[in-house]
């Protein structure tokens, strides 16, 4: 009989702890949705890009980009659909830059990794490209990030809002023929501009510009040139 009560009060604790278990885990779950909500933003309720047309991809890209600096977020490309007959373009996605999340499945562990901003955001942009004129027609616009903007004094900094023109790169090449080092050449355009926010690139980017476009006037001629010297050493 005593053997019976005791398994009585251990099923009667396990049902306990049980339930507190369960309320711990709805008032976590609560706690999320509350956070992403408080997180959500939602400029209007229309877009002003809907029906808007462009004459090609990176016209299409320029414009969502320019809408996304205006939010405080950034951009990426998405999928693109085909036409079977010509091979042509018959949409272009365009998506937030935190969209999607990242794929920790491979398990092989990395000397360096990037910080990853993706949260899923569900933000895109679609453009349907019209068969007879070929201009990209603006047709659906999610406008719901699940995450808060960038404040405006930080907005220079995303990283599909900075690029080096080809003004700016000449500059600088102008500058290195000169004897001027990069990072000097950077704080002269950085003065000109009147501050980094006004730049439109940051530092590590005119390194890769510059990298660029020295791999693009590279001949083939030159680089088994060096490969011989190297393998006569």
């Amino acid at each position: 009989m005593e053997d019976i009560t005791k398994n009585d009060e251990v099923s009667v604790d396990n049902i306990g702890l049980h339930n507190a278990m369960e309320d711990l885990r709805n008032e976590g779950e609560r706690e999320e949705d509350e956070l992403a909500k408080e997180n959500e933003y939602v400029k209007c309720e229309t877009s002003e890009l809907i029906h808007k047309e462009v004459v090609n991809d990176e016209e299409a890209y320029k414009l969502y980009n320019d809408y996304a600096f205006k939010c405080g977020f950034g951009i990426r490309k998405g999928k693109v659909c085909w036409r079977y007959d010509t091979k042509t373009i018959r949409q272009r996605f365009l998506v937030c830059s935190r969209a999607g999340l990242k794929d920790t499945k491979s398990g092989v562990p990395k000397a360096y990794t990037k910080l990853d901003q993706r949260c899923g955001c569900k933000a895109y942009i679609q453009f349907d490209v019209s068969k007879e004129s070929g201009l990209f027609i603006v047709t659906k616009h999610h406008m719901i990030h699940n995450h808060p903007m960038v404040p405006l004094i930080q907005r220079h900094l995303i990283r599909s809002h900075r690029k080096v023109t080809v003004e700016q790169l000449h500059m600088i090449n102008n500058l290195r023929s000169c004897g001027v080092g990069v990072a000097e050449a950077v704080r002269v355009l950085r003065k000109e501009a009147g501050g980094s926010a006004n730049l439109g690139f940051a530092h590590r980017d005119t390194y890769d510009a510059v990298a660029a476009q020295r791999k693009k006037e590279l001949d083939g001629c030159d680089s088994n040139q060096l490969i011989k010297n190297f393998t006569q050493r």
